[in-house]
């Protein structure tokens, strides 16, 4: 007989991928992730996460999260030197495991779904869990967007 599988939240096999909301509204971001809604005053973290699930499978270097690269009203720096990438990493790293926990304190289940597919180094990436099937929206109203 074969054995069940427990049921992970947001995850239903037969389902069409779920569609989870992390949207920027003025000071404030909604999160909508297996069916509860949070809402978080805005940290630097929440935006790099945004930048992040917007972006599937695809890295982004810590330098221009931490540079507001593509963040509109964020002016571009550039560097190449060793010391600005680590201060950059770090920071990056920094911030968004911070949102993450913040996340978790108030949906465990996010929080513990982020804490796994959230990548942070050099590179940061979010890496879907191909098990899931997870769509994010992820929108700026703040800015007209």
């Amino acid at each position: 007989m074969p054995r069940m599988q427990p049921r992970q939240p947001g995850h239903d096999g037969d389902s069409p991928s779920q569609a989870c909301l992390f949207v920027r509204e003025g000071e404030y971001w909604t999160i909508t992730f297996d069916g509860k809604v949070c809402r978080f005053r805005h940290a630097r973290g929440f935006q790099h996460l945004a930048r992040l699930l917007g972006a599937p499978g695809r890295p982004i270097p810590a330098s221009a999260l931490a540079a507001g690269v593509g963040v509109p009203g964020r002016r571009q720096v550039s560097s190449s030197s060793s010391a600005t990438a680590e201060r950059a990493r770090s920071a990056v790293t920094k911030t968004i495991k911070a949102a993450i926990r913040r996340l978790g304190m108030h949906d465990a289940a996010l929080g513990f779904h982020l804490g796994a597919t959230i990548k942070t180094g050099v590179l940061c990436a979010y890496t879907p869990d191909p098990g899931r099937r997870i769509r994010w929206v992820v929108e700026d109203r703040s800015t007209g967007s």
